[in-house]
């Protein structure tokens, strides 16, 4: 699924403010992913306690944390899990749209 990088940012801002990023430098999902794993490994070390909020509210599993925690480079295990998530739950938003009632339906009771 071809997702533009700043609708990354858009997620990341509703979800995870403070894993958020500046999106006009990224060309690709790469140097997204990048940067994406430098703001974790600050939270990590600085903030870990919010960063397992954010994975909690994003819906990372905990077993997908255990995959990611024994992984050489954690930030950027940490990242995909993030940025696959993100795609996950786009590709259920293009195929289950949220209903939009019409005006009568909520006169139909």
């Amino acid at each position: 699924m071809d997702i533009p990088v700043s609708d990354y940012n858009l997620w990341l801002k509703d979800q995870a403010p403070d894993l958020a990023l500046d999106t006009s430098p990224f060309l690709n999902e790469a140097a997204f992913l990048e940067a994406l794993s430098y703001k974790v490994a600050y939270m990590m070390h600085y903030n870990i306690g919010v960063l397992f909020q954010y994975f909690y509210k994003i819906d990372i599993l905990e077993p997908q944390l255990k995959v990611a925690l024994a992984a050489q480079d954690v930030p950027m295990a940490f990242a995909k899990l993030i940025l696959e998530k993100h795609i996950a739950s786009k590709a259920l938003r293009l195929k289950y749209p949220p209903h939009k009632p019409d005006k009568d339906d909520e006169l139909a009771w």
